[in-house]
């Protein structure tokens, strides 16, 4: 006999003030049955007697009920319980308050409040754990890295997962741009479409990915249809970019005075050949001065984007559709853009039996970026040029200089070339689940993605400087990419009980196909400059490239998940993985973690002794995940075309040396936390400490040249270790009617070393790693000091030998990675109004101005820290050497060339910056209702405003240096509707 349905529960759902509750997420727990309440707080759900319902919404505590014999009406509490927030984890959810392991989460809510073209560049300070590169130019490149580096032989990116749709990360270099130093394929999904970010970090959280969870696992979650009727959401706002830091560099006069005085110490007299900025000579003048540093980081820079979303439906088929359009200039001149518009589609249906339930998401986008070419080939930037150079020659053509000896790279020349970057993305990815019998669930997810770009330069015969001694022609330079995948996971789930205790199971399997091609052409010998853009003028092929890799993935994973009393957790995660890029020998690999925790506040005893602690829990794990970030084929004897012919045939070159033991690295992660709440978790947190250690990893060995081959891959026995204590502290420091503030902050300590290395100093690898030490050291010359007498630089002789060498003399600095970092926001609402700021900073080793910088005295500008600074005369006690004209080759002059990379160039400090400031003002409902509308805000939001050093450095200390780019901040200005 067919089982018949539950009865039918009906009931009405308010909030404090005794309004009508529309959207209420209401549920039966422990089973996929829900519905939502409608606009007037109704609901209707299939429940049996005894069974309990969860109400919930965003912003307002969770209730449970039991099901009684009549209606059911309930009012939900305002405050947002954090720890029964759902918590997104590899292959399923569970909730903070459940979870054994260590996630860090980002809600939608906090993501529209920085205005960033990139997610990624939201999570700054965000997160323990977490730390956020950004290269400078708008659409530039953004690597995470999660808990420190964890191999110096294999990638160091985490695995990215959108709705199960796994993507390259890699960033992508040709772009041919002195900025944007690469781009980002994080940067293709708009995060107006985002609904959650979840950083995996510890063992329990990612050994559930295996081979390639070693760097964490960032899952990111899209929004999804909201059951009712159709509603729509506008979000608008335009602003500009502007440089964070604007160097000030010495003016014409001081710039002159400098060089003069390089040129008196050594004895030498300017010339037009060698010094035609001194002589007066047209097209030079000596008093003549432009600013450079606004001509470079002055350029207006409008910000535009709007994004348009709909939902709606009902349990039969619900949607949510979103479009949006980002248009955004860099700071830097000839108009350089990032132009992006994406869409996005997610239907969701659910039989009506409950038993058949089903996803389909699909997303795609194309982002254009036109790069700025201003800097190409001038050392350091624009801004660096003599601050009376002249553009352009009496008779009005391009200026380049004087002679081969003293030339320049016209900007305006450098920006007749031609740029163009483009790149598309689509993410589909489909699940099917059915109920078999309660408890038991079938699921199959399917997903497929393809990522492409392409870019174009074209340099004409203006852009080619005729005064520079390197001989260079026209040339058109193309590149073509593209990634795809194919991922299909089927997967059984059983949730029941076993004594007192909850056990939930999930077994899968993952068939996964990887392909990626690569292709590059670049020609020469046009007829002019308007057939550039065409290949088939071009009679001499330069250089032509092309690659292609097919990656077959194939595993099995499991997860039993048992809680006795809603007190004690145990969790066990299991994954055999393999993989096409390791040899027969070692082509699987097994991976796990076991998690367990403790939720001692609900213990009897501690309740009597602590009743002011709301919340108290203890969670530990351990496992074993693999790093699979290496190039494909590498056991295998591989070859590439040469350049050089044999005859009428292609050479052939060495590539790999064949290995077929080469395997996974692995790290075993290791981690204890306690979890609180006081007072009613007014005030809420953790503290985590980690310790992560890698072996195995994939090095590139020296080998003699008579096999044919320079290297070859191979697994080394050693250990590279990451440690850590994070600190997180939530407070709601007042909470009124009409007012509330909450603080949120968060601190890192991390410490990365090179724990093991069996005979370092007499690897390959002894003149860049040391024992004990981060894998990212800098090693560098030391200046003891500068000479009092004569203004040289006294470098440090470590090795005694009486003479400057490298390696021998190198001496370690430091490490570019933070040691501390964090990040801190609060969080204001007064009746309509929220107003928000978030402060993050670092403890790191950073550049300064100095490096990369020219020396005093010679043809290119430098920043005005440099005045008083540097010695001049005999007794002088300076910081940095003596001016030189750069016409001198003596040993001292020569060893000066080595000072603006040296210590001297580096500063271990502690910096501070305002990330984010956002202002929101929410108009009353019966403003808006009279409009038809069902909400409207306006808001002002500022990112990446402002930053404190102790020391000035002459740059941004984000810059990667001060002879490249600099970072950018926003402010925009923007309205939300909702209909």
């Amino acid at each position: 006999m067919k089982e018949l349905p539950p009865p039918p529960v009906k009931g009405v759902v308010m909030d404090e003030q005794g309004n009508l509750f529309a959207f209420v997420n209401v549920m039966v727990k422990g089973t996929t049955t829900g519905t939502f309440t409608d606009e007037k707080g109704n609901f209707t759900i299939n429940a049996a007697k005894g069974s309990i319902l969860v109400f919930s919404f965003v912003g307002y505590q969770t209730l449970e009920v039991t099901v009684g014999d009549g209606p059911i009406n309930v009012v939900l509490k305002g405050g947002i319980n954090l720890l029964d927030e759902v918590q997104i984890i590899g292959y399923g959810t569970t909730t903070k308050r459940e979870n054994t392991g260590a996630i860090s989460s980002v809600k939608a809510k906090d993501l529209s409040k920085q205005p960033v073209s990139n997610f990624a560049l939201a999570l700054q300070g965000k997160m323990t754990g977490i730390v956020v590169n950004n290269s400078e130019g708008v659409g530039s490149s953004v690597d995470i890295v999660i808990r420190g580096l964890n191999s110096f032989g294999s990638g160091t990116r985490p695995l990215f997962i959108v709705d199960g749709v796994i993507i390259n990360a890699a960033n992508t270099n040709a772009v041919y741009s002195s900025y944007v130093h690469g781009t980002s394929p994080l940067g293709a999904l708009n995060p107006n479409d985002i609904a959650s970010i979840d950083i995996l970090k510890d063992a329990d959280a990612t050994a559930i990915y295996g081979s390639r969870a070693t760097n964490g696992v960032v899952l990111i979650t899209t929004k999804k249809a909201e059951l009712g009727k159709t509603r729509v959401n506008l979000d608008m706002y335009t602003g500009f970019n502007k440089a964070t830091y604007m160097p000030e560099l010495l003016n014409t006069e001081q710039y002159v005075a400098m060089r003069k005085e390089g040129f008196t110490l050594d004895n030498r007299v300017p010339t037009e050949s060698r010094a035609a900025d001194l002589t007066n000579l047209s097209p030079w003048k000596e008093n003549a001065y432009t600013d450079w540093t606004k001509y470079e980081f002055g350029n207006n820079a409008p910000i535009m984007n709007a994004n348009i979303d709909m939902s709606g439906g009902t349990k039969g088929l619900s949607y949510y559709f979103s479009t949006g359009y980002l248009k955004q200039y860099d700071i830097q001149p000839g108009d350089p853009y990032q132009e992006r518009i994406s869409s996005r589609l997610n239907l969701s249906s659910i039989s009506m039996n409950d038993r058949l339930e089903s996803t389909l998401s699909v997303q795609y986008s194309a982002d254009k970026l036109k790069p700025t070419q201003v800097a190409t080939n001038i050392v350091g930037g624009v801004r660096f040029l003599p601050p009376n150079y002249p553009l352009y020659t009496d008779q009005g053509d391009f200026y380049w200089g004087s002679s081969t000896s003293f030339n320049f790279a016209n900007p305006e020349a450098s920006m007749t070339q031609k740029v163009s970057y483009l790149s598309s993305n689509l993410l589909m990815s489909a699940d099917f689940s059915y109920l078999i019998f309660k408890g038991l669930k079938a699921k199959a997810s399917f997903s497929y993605g393809n990522q492409g770009n392409e870019s174009e330069k074209i340099v004409p015969s203006t852009a080619i400087n005729p005064k520079s001694s390197f001989v260079s022609t026209p040339s058109s330079s193309s590149y073509f990419g593209n990634y795809s995948s194919l991922n299909f996971e089927p997967q059984l789930t059983y949730n029941g009980k076993i004594s007192d205790g909850n056990i939930s199971v999930l077994v899968g399997s993952t068939w996964f196909k990887g392909s990626s091609s690569n292709r590059s052409l670049d020609l020469t010998g046009f007829p002019g400059d308007d057939f550039m853009g065409s290949w088939g003028f071009a009679n001499t092929v330069q250089l032509k490239s092309s690659s292609r890799a097919d990656e077959r993935f194939r595993s099995y994973f499991g997860r039993v998940n048992y809680n006795w009393g809603q007190k004690y957790y145990l969790n066990l995660s299991y994954r055999r993985d393999g993989s096409s890029k390791f040899g027969d020998n070692y082509k699987w690999g097994d991976f796990g973690a076991v998690g367990a925790s403790w939720i001692f506040s609900d213990e009897s005893f501690v309740k009597e002794a602590l009743p002011f602690l709301s919340f108290g829990k203890l969670r530990a794990s351990w496992g074993v995940t693999g790093n699979d970030q290496i190039a494909d084929y590498q056991y295998l004897n591989l070859y590439s075309a040469d350049n050089v012919n044999y005859g009428t045939a292609i050479g052939l070159n060495t590539q790999y040396l064949y290995n077929e033991d080469i395997h996974w690295e692995q790290t075993k992660k290791l981690e204890a936390a306690l979890e609180f709440g006081l007072f009613k978790s007014r005030i809420s947190g953790s503290v985590s400490w980690y310790r992560n250690r890698t072996t195995d990893f994939l090095v590139s060995e020296p080998i003699t040249s008579q096999t044919g081959f320079s290297s070859f891959v191979n697994n080394f026995d050693g250990t590279v270790q990451n440690t850590g204590w994070e600190f997180e502290l939530r407070t709601s420091n007042v909470l009124t009617k009409h007012f509330q503030w909450r603080t949120n902050v968060n601190f890192t300590i991390a410490k990365n070393s090179l724990y093991k290395y069996d005979d370092l100093a007499g690897s390959a690898y002894a003149d860049i790693y040391e024992i004990g030490k981060p894998l990212d050291i800098i090693r560098r010359f030391y200046v003891d000091s500068i000479s009092t007498t004569t203004g040289y630089a006294k470098f440090r002789d470590v090795n005694k030998d009486g003479s400057l060498t490298s390696p021998g003399d190198l001496v370690t600095l430091g490490s570019p990675s933070p040691k501390n970092y964090g990040g801190m926001e609060n969080i204001f609402n007064y009746k309509g109004f929220e107003f928000s700021f978030s402060v993050t900073c670092a403890n790191q080793m950073v550049s300064n101005w100095f490096m990369g910088s020219s020396l005093p005295g010679r043809a290119r500008n430098l920043p005005v820290q440099v005045l008083g600074n540097y010695w001049q005369k005999p007794g002088d006690q300076a910081t940095y050497p003596r001016a030189t004209s750069g016409l001198v080759s003596n040993t001292n002059i020569m060893q000066l060339t080595y000072a603006n990379i040296s210590n001297l160039a580096y500063n271990d400090i502690l910096w501070f910056r305002l990330n984010n400031v956002s202002v929101t003002y929410t108009l009353p409902s019966n403003w808006v209702e009279k409009a038809g509308l069902s909400r409207a805000s306006v808001y002002a939001r500022g990112q990446n405003l402002m930053f404190y050093s102790p020391i000035d450095l002459g740059k941004d200390p984000q810059a990667q240096s001060a002879s490249n780019g600099t970072p950018i901040k926003s402010w925009v200005f923007g309205v939300q509707l909702s209909f």
